[in-house]
């Protein structure tokens, strides 16, 4: 866990049973709030955020029902899932873009000629 966790300033990776099913969460703070003197013993279930305790959405689901996403374990990641099958993830980060984007209108892009 250390090889991994060390220089990274975000993680997220979603976990699943050995059936398949989604199991919950593994966020980088949860990595590395593993004591280095444990690291070698401790084993990813025993640190990931549960999925009952992580917020789920559809891919259907308004955007406004993640505004009051509480922090909690998962950080305020919300796991989209679609029929049982886990097809995204949305971050604080990703809400803040969105609403920065609403509130400044389309970014203009600009276009090289050469």
């Amino acid at each position: 866990m250390h090889d991994i966790a060390v220089g990274l300033e975000a993680l997220d990776l979603s976990t699943h049973d050995a059936a398949g099913r989604l199991s919950g969460l593994l966020t980088l703070t949860a990595l590395k709030n593993v004591a280095p003197s444990v690291r070698s013993t401790t084993l990813i279930r025993q640190i990931i955020c549960p999925v009952d305790k992580v917020s789920t959405a559809g891919p259907a689901d308004p955007i406004s029902n993640l505004l009051a996403v509480s922090d909690g374990c998962s950080e305020g990641r919300t796991l989209v899932v679609d029929g049982g099958r886990l097809v995204g993830m949305i971050s604080p980060s990703d809400i803040n873009r969105l609403l920065q984007r609403s509130v400044s209108g389309p970014a203009l892009v600009a276009t090289g000629s050469g």
